[in-house]
């Protein structure tokens, strides 16, 4: 195996099929998941590539989701004490909410 080259077996996996809701033969009831070695390694490099990310400053400090110490109950005080300081600076204050509920359901994945 040459350097920087990835293992034949992280080419293949094993995808375990979980259905979502009531009704076992509709096919678009079935989520796929990998098997458990895949995704032990997933989150192995998804937290050194976080990691990194965070010690190169590549990540905002307005990022919260998936980022460990950071929650949407801070992300929501961060965002009071802002709209707070604006609003004492007499400045304007337009917030946007988006609700991605089931965002991944409802995606046309044709």
């Amino acid at each position: 195996m040459s350097v920087g080259a990835v293992p034949q077996m992280w080419k293949s996996a094993i995808i375990v099929h979980v259905f979502k809701k009531d009704d076992l033969t509709d096919v678009r009831n079935c989520r796929p998941r990998l098997n458990i070695s895949y995704l032990i390694m997933e989150r192995v490099i998804v937290h050194k590539m976080t990691s990194y990310f965070m010690k190169c400053n590549v990540i905002s400090d307005y990022q919260h989701g998936f980022i460990r110490s950071r929650s949407t109950c801070i992300n929501l005080l961060n965002s009071l004490n802002d709209w707070t300081l604006a609003l004492e600076d007499q400045c304007r204050v337009n917030i946007v909410y988006i609700d991605f509920a089931k965002a991944f359901d409802s995606f046309p994945h044709e």
